[in-house]
């Protein structure tokens, strides 16, 4: 599993699987559970994603990093006493992926937090 997950909005998945695979030579595989959103791994770079489907233009910036995490709750806890702001809380994933939780900088970007479901509470 990677360390850190890397989700790209797209209003067209499979074209951002050709161009991205073209591009850069990225890996594209597929889950049957979740047929909008096709991953992609880059190799090289060491880096892992998917492309979550998009039904309209995004209004914001849209690339998601998701941090990977033991604790969401103790995570969410220190994003606050920084200055962040949680979006939403602990949620689980469908499966048994795990949970994750969103938050905003103080400069406004969106994360994410994932915390692995062999490592939940």
């Amino acid at each position: 599993m990677p360390r850190h997950w890397i989700q790209i909005p797209s209003l067209d998945p499979e074209r951002s699987c050709e161009f991205y695979r073209e591009a850069f030579g990225w890996k594209i595989t597929r889950e049957d559970a979740w047929p909008d959103y096709p991953l992609w791994e880059d190799e090289a770079r060491g880096l892992q994603g998917a492309f979550e489907k998009k039904y309209r233009p995004m209004t914001e910036a849209g690339i998601l990093i998701n941090l990977t995490v033991d604790s969401i709750e103790r995570e969410l806890q220190a994003v606050e006493r920084a200055g962040g702001q949680v979006v939403q809380r602990r949620e689980l994933i469908a499966g048994d992926v795990g949970w994750w939780a969103h938050f905003r900088d103080p400069s406004g970007n969106l994360l994410a937090l994932f915390e692995p479901a062999q490592k939940a509470e």
